[in-house]
């Protein structure tokens, strides 16, 4: 489907923009600035090809050539709460903050979505919306061990222990408050449960990594994103943490990137044999002495193009 006719889609879609954020809402890389949480994410693991089928206020075409043989994979959104408050300096120019602007939305008020239940909700015959073995990227568009998320976690981990047969991946910038409502079946972790502990300078490094070691957590990952400055991570990379990705800042305000940054951590990856990901260039990347502005569309495409990752295939 052609990006005119996506955008049209969007623009016909009977539902207000209100309406749409009960949802809860996820950035698209095919540059459309909202879809709904009960937007399901299919990505051609061949050809690159990023469609979308929804089974609520949108439809999409999620066809593609690779279909046929098998290479697409699935992802959901799932985004409970909406709206968080800046900590650090990778709040700064946070993309939330920047699309609620265009619809003077109060970023830093926090509200329960309608999509809270997302994982329970059934099909007319009774299957789940969303199936058995998908991932689901959660809480995106705010942070899940927010304060004024307390009074609903538990009833949120609840829903994660449910759905056992899905994979939650869980980013925050507040892995202090980690142990907050944490269940009392926790552990050491649940299995199908990935906690990313995001820094995007070596202050924050410093303070949240130690910390981070320290949880109990099956699944470790690590996203330097923002990347703001070099990163020693050394001190850091053992044999828990499962991956670490990097990526640059977007927006029109975005800091600057260096690729030789993204380099240095991936030479320190390679090293703990670690895998390492670049997904996102940022709107600015420095590079051989230029800064570069690449477009919103392309900072994920051209992160790929730069072919750096380490033992992942995507």
């Amino acid at each position: 489907m052609s990006v005119i006719m996506t955008y049209l889609l969007h623009f016909l879609c009977l539902c207000n923009y209100e309406n749409r954020m009960r949802f809860g809402m996820v950035e698209l890389e095919t540059g459309i600035p909202f879809v709904s949480a009960l937007t399901f994410r299919y990505l051609c693991i061949k050809c690159r090809v990023v469609s979308w089928y929804n089974c609520g206020n949108f439809l999409y075409d999620r066809d593609c050539l690779c279909k046929k043989i098998g290479s697409v994979s699935m992802s959901v959104s799932w985004n409970l709460w909406h709206g968080c408050h800046k900590i650090s300096e990778g709040c700064r120019h946070c993309y939330v903050y920047r699309q609620d602007s265009r619809y003077d939305k109060d970023s830093s008020v926090v509200t329960r979505t309608a999509a809270f239940d997302l994982p329970l909700r059934r099909k007319r015959n009774g299957d789940f919306r969303i199936p058995s073995g998908e991932m689901v990227y959660t809480c995106f568009t705010s942070d899940f061990f927010l304060e004024e998320a307390d009074e609903w976690r538990a009833e949120a981990w609840a829903i994660i222990r449910e759905r056992c047969d899905l994979s939650f991946l869980i980013p925050t910038k507040r892995i202090d408050r980690f142990r907050v409502s944490l269940p009392s079946d926790w552990g050491d972790g649940y299995d199908h449960v990935a906690i990313a502990c995001t820094v995007e300078n070596q202050d924050r490094a410093n303070y949240r990594l130690p910390l981070f070691r320290s949880l109990p957590i099956r699944h470790k990952l690590l996203f330097c994103a923002p990347l703001l400055g070099a990163l020693d991570l050394s001190g850091y990379l053992d044999d828990d943490i499962e991956e670490v990705s990097v990526g640059g800042e977007s927006g029109m305000d975005a800091r600057v990137c260096d690729y030789d940054w993204v380099l240095d951590i991936r030479r320190q990856c390679i090293a703990a044999d670690i895998p390492f990901s670049f997904h996102q260039t940022g709107a600015r990347l420095r590079k051989g002495g230029r800064v570069y502005r690449i477009r919103r569309e392309f900072q994920h495409s051209q992160a790929r193009r730069a072919g750096i990752n380490y033992k992942i295939d995507r």
